[in-house]
């Protein structure tokens, strides 16, 4: 944050580097910044050029589970393909379900899967891309007592990993780097004395990232 980039002694580029544009899920997966290993949130900047050239070059990831195949973070077998949209790019391709169309631009939980789930990478090269159902950054949900963003069933966010050449690329071209972590400790407050829909005022709405939709 101080160098407004990344590097040093402890950054290893051959190490998958995970890009997260939703803060919904980067809060309900670092569990708002306390778990161990994610206790710092950073925001980074990439230049709208940048990301459609990482995009291009990451390949969707599938999982093949008695013999169905199905995007990643999702339950629609490739079979059904009449509300599938095929998109190229360069030397990458995959394919984005209608649903996943309405979503906004995160990693499937790899300690859930069974043994007999693989994962099939789809074109591309340097990089993977996942999608995960998206999370709600101003209304919460109870899980056995435990807070988190609500999860949003009809809405998916990307997850863009990025390794070797691809990952160096993304640290060079980054715009700024931001530390978000008091926000993300923030709204865990918020949410852990939420008490309805329209209860949102401890919810620090003029700091939470403006995200909007994606056109490469």
């Amino acid at each position: 944050v101080e160098h407004q980039k990344f590097g040093g002694e402890q950054w290893n580029p051959s190490r998958m580097t995970w890009i997260k544009p939703s803060f919904g899920w980067v809060l309900y997966r670092s569990g708002y910044g306390r778990k161990s290993g994610q206790e710092r949130i950073l925001k980074v900047k990439l230049g709208h050029a940048v990301l459609a050239e990482l995009l291009c070059q990451c390949k969707l990831a599938y999982e093949k589970k008695h013999n169905v195949e199905d995007v990643v973070g999702t339950t629609k077998p490739l079979s059904d393909r009449k509300n599938a949209t095929r998109i190229s790019c360069k030397h990458g391709n995959f394919l984005l379900d209608a649903s996943e169309r309405e979503g906004s631009l995160d990693a499937t939980n790899k300690e859930k899967r069974s043994d007999s789930i693989r994962i099939v990478s789809v074109g591309g090269k340097g990089g993977r891309i996942q999608w995960d159902p998206e999370r709600d950054m101003l209304e919460p949900e109870n899980l056995n007592g435990i807070m988190q963003p609500r999860k949003l069933t009809r809405t998916r966010a990307i997850q863009i990993g990025l390794s070797a050449e691809l990952s160096e690329y993304y640290v060079e071209n980054a715009l700024s780097v931001e530390d978000v972590t008091d926000l993300a400790h923030a709204i865990k407050v918020a949410h852990e004395t939420y008490t309805s829909h329209e209860n949102k005022e401890s919810i620090p709405l003029a700091h939470l990232p403006k995200e909007r939709p994606y056109m490469p």
